[in-house]
């Protein structure tokens, strides 16, 4: 039989793991349509690039991949995603040898949109931010094995004053219960055994099409999918935080005891000059509170160093903090400036060398927490998914270690055949992040 050359596209995903999710639903309806996805940019015929535009540094990153792809004079480059969304005249001024210039609304007609370039057509697609992803079971899974993500809503409510993220995406809109759970029995039909649930702000789904929150629901459905074993929450807004999440993480063996709670910052000063709700003292109850009822579950937050008109006592008092709450995961990042937003206009913006001084105090004294906590696993008995192997070997992640963002558990006995599988491992070392052990 002779053998048909097909047109090749290679995807290239900045950002979060709700870009990822993008990006995968538009590769699976490609490869539908007969294409060919490649991750070698320079043999593909279409470059497309799904963009980020949260801090100038995702900016940058973003613009230098385009020049990189636009470099490849014989690719049709379509850029696409949430930097074009937000700065769509600006990335056409910049970047005129783009084939397509398209919003977050064009995921799921990416095929239409290649018709259009390879009939010579240059594409400009932008609307209101509305969409929902629907065509999950075209999905080409991009993630280690094992594990999938699934965006259950897009777009935020909430006014924090350094985001730029509810003018890019828009108001929060959620996919349906129904919809979700049958995502998840199509990934678990591909072998996924963890899902991880993603969305600007999980608390708040399902109020805009069921009239309450329903996360809890969500996931009391989604853990009837055989194949599905854990299930894990990522971005949790600290100020409307779903109380009966935390008792189904005492009855549900499947949701993960993990909790993303990104809190930015702690002093009321700073907390009131980002536009967060609540308090101080409403954070540390939380987080009490959930220790209480949830006594072995791991946090993760992000803060931010250098907003402006942080003192030094604000920076103090967020250290502190950090140091009393003692969260095994902390990821924090300077203040970016940011065009559009209402902190871009406020006054005693804080000089880039002092935010970088507080950011290397920070995770200092947050790599000496964390590695403080990794001792004290070792000896422990626990479930590990295999994800896979690298110069030092095999290695996976436990349910207190998200994907991609926390640390690895190396495995000294894996073999090939345990890829993608959860096994009973021992601990019986630890370093600043990794965690190292053998299958039982």
């Amino acid at each position: 039989m002779e053998k048909i050359d097909r047109e090749k596209v290679a995807i290239i995903t900045l950002g979060c793991d709700k870009n990822r999710v993008d990006s995968e639903v538009m590769a699976g309806i490609l490869q539908d349509r007969g294409y060919s996805i490649t991750t070698e940019e320079d043999k593909a015929d279409f470059i497309i690039i799904n963009t980020c535009t949260f801090i100038k540094d995702a900016q940058a990153e973003t613009e230098d991949v385009i020049d990189k792809a636009l470099s490849y004079h014989d690719k049709r480059v379509i850029i696409t995603g949430c930097h074009v969304q937000r700065l769509k005249d600006k990335i056409i001024e910049r970047f005129p040898e783009a084939s397509g210039y398209l919003g977050i609304n064009s995921v799921e007609n990416i095929d239409t949109i290649l018709d259009k370039v390879k009939k010579g057509e240059k594409v400009s697609s932008f609307n209101s931010p509305t969409f929902l992803y629907e065509r999950y079971d075209k999905r080409l899974i991009s993630t280690l094995p094992g594990t999938a993500y699934i965006k259950i809503g897009e777009g935020c409510n909430h006014g924090c004053t350094f985001c730029i993220i509810p003018r890019v995406k828009g108001r929060s809109r959620s996919r349906t219960i129904e919809e979700i759970v049958s995502e998840g029995r199509y990934l678990g039909r591909k072998g996924v055994k963890e899902v991880v649930l993603v969305a600007q702000d999980l608390n708040s789904y399902g109020i805009d099409i069921y009239g309450r929150p329903m996360l809890g629901d969500l996931v009391r459905h989604l853990s009837e999918v055989e194949e599905i074993k854990w299930i894990r929450l990522l971005y949790m807004y600290p100020f409307n935080f779903p109380q009966e999440i935390l008792k189904l993480m005492k009855e549900d063996e499947k949701l993960c005891k993990y909790i993303d709670l990104p809190l930015q910052h702690i002093s009321n000063n700073i907390l009131k000059a980002m536009g967060r709700n609540g308090s101080k003292e409403d954070i540390i109850r939380l987080i009490d509170k959930i220790r209480e009822e949830v006594p072995d579950v791991v946090f993760r937050s992000s803060f931010i160093v250098g907003f402006p008109g942080e003192t030094e006592e604000d920076f103090e008092e967020l250290y502190t903090f950090l140091e009393d709450m003692k969260f095994h995961w902390v990821g924090a990042f300077l203040y970016s400036k940011e065009e559009g937003t209402y902190a871009y206009n406020l006054k005693n913006h804080v000089p880039e060398r002092i935010k970088k001084q507080r950011w290397i105090y920070l995770m200092g004294k947050q790599r000496i927490i964390t590695s403080l906590l990794n001792k004290k696993r070792v000896g422990n008995e626990e479930d590990v998914l295999i994800e896979g192997r690298d110069k030092k070997g095999f290695y996976g992640r436990t349910k207190k270690e998200a994907p991609e963002v926390d640390g690895k558990v190396y495995i000294y006995n894996a073999s090939e055949q345990d890829l993608g599988k959860i096994r009973r491992l021992r601990i019986i070392s630890s370093r600043e992040y990794d965690l190292a052990g053998v299958l039982i």
